[in-house]
């Protein structure tokens, strides 16, 4: 069994699992890139209800999220502690994805608001009911450090194309199926879509394999949870991190629209360099494993995090009428959030050992429900902070901008996303976790279960 936990997990077993991360990131991109949208201009709610329910659902989110991890850490079935959330919770996933985005028109003014809190809040419930067992899976599936470094890449892989489907494919896939009825077409592809992620996620909990196990429930009471989370600072630690970066890159991916219309005045290059910016992070994202190996996780994720830095400063320095700069300095800074966005995850497998060497409890579902809502939160706030800066900068829609506005724009594509870098790197220096602290944490804990036997 020793040698089942550190021993490596198959090809196969590892693609299948990554298809879950094609669905789980289709439905988290498609509301976080539309569902503004779809409610203001489709629905017929106003922004301001929309903006109230966005944050009354970050603010339940604080509570369920913890709470689902805690519910995850209590299973103990034939199926495992992780599986039976993912096989089973994609239908209701799916379901509560197409439900947002099939709203009945004909809804009055109160009726779609109470309509839109109940599908979203619903969706967002279980989303963290099969992200949270999908992504705490990882850790169980080996022990292994290099081996969950391949698996962890593997996944991020596939969500990216997740996202490039949430991004590039849904609006589309509107104008076709809805033949100029966007409401008609926004709930035939929400249907498409959920059936999609249905399949892919019951496949991906079928196939994959839980190997690490503490062999019981893990109960802990909340007086626990809080001892957990304050014990471990490396999780603590990669969590903010993580949450940094993902503000960042919200802010810099929703301003990059603005960027190339106004800063730079050619509409046709919002495409061009946003898919360039992609490909380079699915490019840097398999490159990972390479310097983990050379370095370790933590170095790379300094020249990663270096290296972004001095991409997103030099963007505000470039011309906006030198393109091949900039787009030269958006591909370098690809590439580079490549190892921002993945490392962390690759990190966070190692806080659960080291949490279990702490408390003697391997919580996790409690600590990988910690990435869930930072994914969230990082949605929400970003999404908040650029409106608050384009508003208090006087920017309008449609017209001549200010250089109020210009700069504004400017610094959410380049400042922010600095800024949050450097934040980030100075997060790692205090972060002891390595390669070797970690084997010395694995050792110590079998000797204590051997004792224990």
């Amino acid at each position: 069994m020793e040698n089942q936990k550190m021993g490596r997990v198959s090809g196969g077993e590892k693609f299948t699992y990554s298809l879950g991360a094609v669905a789980q990131n289709m439905f988290f991109a498609v509301p976080m890139m539309y569902l503004v949208f779809f409610y203001t201009d489709v629905f017929g709610i106003s922004a301001a209800a929309v903006g109230t329910l966005l944050l009354v659902s970050r603010i339940w989110d604080a509570i369920n999220d913890p709470m689902m991890g805690a519910i995850v850490d209590r299973t103990n079935t034939k199926r495992g502690k992780f599986r039976p959330y993912i096989i089973w919770g994609s239908i209701p996933l799916a379901i509560s994805f197409i439900l947002i985005f099939a709203g009945p028109s004909s809804l009055g003014a109160t009726s779609k608001i109470v309509y839109a809190y109940v599908t979203y809040i619903f969706f967002g419930m279980m989303y963290t009911m099969v992200n949270v067992p999908y992504n705490a899976v990882s850790s169980s599936m080996t022990q292994d450090s290099k081996e969950r470094t391949s698996i962890v890449t593997l996944r991020q892989l596939f969500s990216n194309f997740g996202m490039l489907i949430g991004i590039a494919a849904i609006m589309p896939l509107v104008g076709i199926l809805g033949k100029g009825n966007q409401s008609k077409g926004f709930a035939i592809t929400a249907l498409l879509l959920g059936i999609f992620g249905m399949v892919i996620n019951f496949i991906s909990g079928v196939k994959v394999k839980e190997r690490v196990s503490s062999g019981s429930k893990e109960k802990y009471s909340v007086k626990d949870m809080i001892n957990i989370m304050k014990t471990n600072l490396p999780l603590f630690l990669i969590s903010m991190t993580y949450m940094v970066n993902s503000i960042a890159t919200t802010v810099r991916s929703a301003a990059t629209a603005y960027y190339f219309s106004y800063n730079v005045g050619k509409t046709e290059l919002i495409g061009i360099v946003s898919g360039l910016t992609l490909l380079c992070t699915l490019v840097g994202t398999g490159i990972v494993p390479m310097f983990t190996k050379r370095l370790g996780k933590k170095k790379a994720m300094y020249i990663g995090l270096i290296i972004m830095i001095i991409s997103s400063a030099s963007i505000y320095f470039i011309s906006n009428q030198n393109i091949t700069m900039l787009i030269v300095m958006f591909a370098i800074n690809g590439l580079a959030s490549a190892f921002a966005m993945v490392l962390p995850w690759i990190m966070l497998n190692d806080t659960v050992e080291y949490s279990e060497w702490k408390t003697g409890i391997r919580p996790e579902g409690l600590v990988f429900s910690t990435f869930t809502f930072a994914s969230k939160f990082a949605s929400a706030v970003g999404g908040a902070l650029l409106g608050y800066l384009l508003q208090v900068s006087g920017y309008v829609a449609n017209a001549t901008q200010t250089p109020e506005a210009l700069t504004a724009i400017k610094v959410s594509i380049s400042g922010i996303p600095a800024l949050a870098a450097i934040i980030a790197l100075i997060l790692m220096m205090f972060y002891k976790l390595d390669e070797k602290m970690y084997n010395n944490i694995l050792k110590e804990i079998k000797e204590r279960k051997s004792q224990s036997a």
